[in-house]
C-alpha cells in the first residue's frame, strides 16, 4: 500500500468524482481510477460505490476514509514539525485581509502572535473582490472576505457578522432623522463607487439601492476608489457625498455624523480558502487559532463551528 494510493483516495472521497479529483491533484484521471482500483485489490474490500451520483462510498470505505483523513493529517503535522526542529524554514502563509472589514484583524495580528511565532504568515491588503480573485488565482493561501456571492470554489468559515453604518457630510439634513431607509438616499450623492466589481460592499449596497427603487449617484470615479478608510472619510469630509463603511473603520470618527440604518445593514465576514487546497498543518493552525481568538478579541461571547 502506498502513500500516494491514500492521498487519491482521500480527494475522490472528498470531492466525490473521480474528474474533480483528478484536476486538483493534477494527475490523469486513469491514474486515480488504478490507485483506487489497487487499494480495493489489497484490502480485499470495495471501498467506493460507483453506482451513486455524486459517488457514494461502502460503510468499510466511510470508516477507512475517517482513518486515512487522520493519517494524512498527523503525517503532514509530523512533517512540519520535524522541518521546524532540523532548522528548515517553513512555507510562508499569504493572508490576504481586506483593510476595511478587516481593521480588527489586522490589529489583533499586530498584537497577538498565533502560536508563539511558529506560524510564518505574510498579511497582504487587498479588497475583498481582489483576495477572491488571487484565492483562485492560487495566489493566495487564505483570506478575510465578505460572503457574498462567492464562487463554489471557496470554503468560507464566518467569524463575525459586521454592520456597514452610514457616514455623512457634516451638516447633512439626514442626520436629523430618526430612522434612515435607503430610500431617503435616492437624491444623495455617494462619495463611493458601487458599480465597480472591487467592492464586495459597493456590490451589496448597489443590490440595496435597487430594491429601494433607485441607482445611487456616485461622487467620485472608479479610478479614485481603493478600499483604504482615510480616504474614502477624506471624501465624506470633501463633501463629495455619503458613505457607507464597515463599523469597526468608522470608531474613531467624531466630526462626521455616523448612524445605523434601519434596519441595521450587515454582512458575514470571514476566512475563504480554495475547498481543493490541500491545507498544511500550519494553515490549519492559522485557521484554528483566527476561529477561537478573533471572535474573543471583539469581545464575542461565541465561536462558529468550522
Amino acid at each position: 500500500m502506498e502513500l500516494r494510493q491514500l492521498e487519491y483516495f482521500a480527494e475522490l472521497c472528498r470531492v466525490r468524482n473521480f474528474t474533480k479529483a483528478a484536476e486538483n491533484l493534477r494527475v490523469a484521471q486513469p491514474s486515480v481510477t488504478k490507485a483506487i482500483h489497487r487499494l480495493e485489490d489489497e484490502l480485499g474490500v470495495q471501498l467506493v460505490n460507483r453506482n451513486q451520483k455524486p459517488l457514494g462510498l461502502t460503510k468499510a470505505g466511510e470508516q477507512f476514509y475517517l482513518r486515512v483523513k487522520n493519517i494524512l493529517e498527523e503525517l503532514d503535522q509530523a512533517v512540519e514539525e520535524a522541518s521546524a526542529l532540523a532548522g528548515i524554514v517553513q512555507r510562508v502563509i499569504n493572508l490576504g485581509i481586506a483593510p476595511m472589514s478587516g481593521v480588527k484583524l489586522e490589529q489583533m495580528l499586530r498584537n497577538e502572535t498565533p502560536f508563539g511565532g511558529t506560524i510564518l504568515y505574510n498579511v497582504i491588503e487587498l479588497s475583498s473582490s481582489e483576495i477572491i480573485r488571487k484565492l483562485l488565482e492560487r495566489k493566495l493561501d487564505l483570506g478575510w472576505i465578505i460572503n457574498w456571492n462567492l464562487p463554489e470554489e471557496l470554503e468560507f468559515i464566518p467569524l463575525e457578522t459586521q454592520e456597514a453604518v452610514l457616514m455623512l457630510p457634516a451638516g447633512s439634513p439626514l442626520a436629523l432623522k430618526q430612522e434612515i431607509t435607503f430610500e431617503d438616499l435616492k437624491n444623495e450623492p455617494f462619495a463611493m463607487d458601487l458599480q465597480s466589481a472591487d467592492s464586495a460592499l459597493g456590490q451589496i449596497l448597489l443590490e440595496k439601492c435597487r430594491q429601494a427603487g433607485f441607482t445611487p449617484k456616485g461622487g467620485v470615479t472608479t479610478q479614485q476608489y481603493h478600499p483604504n478608510a482615510q480616504l474614502t472619510i477624506g471624501s465624506v469630509r470633501s463633501g463629495y457625498g455619503l458613505m457607507f463603511i464597515p463599523a469597526h473603520s468608522a470608531e474613531n470618527v467624531t466630526d462626521l455624523p455616523v448612524l445605523s440604518m434601519s434596519p441595521p445593514l450587515t454582512f458575514e465576514a470571514g476566512i475563504g480558502y480554495r475547498k481543493d487546497l490541500k491545507l498544511t498543518a500550519g494553515m490549519k493552525k492559522l485557521i484554528d487559532f483566527l476561529s477561537i481568538e478573533y471572535p474573543r478579541y471583539i469581545g464575542k461571547d461565541h465561536q462558529f463551528k468550522q
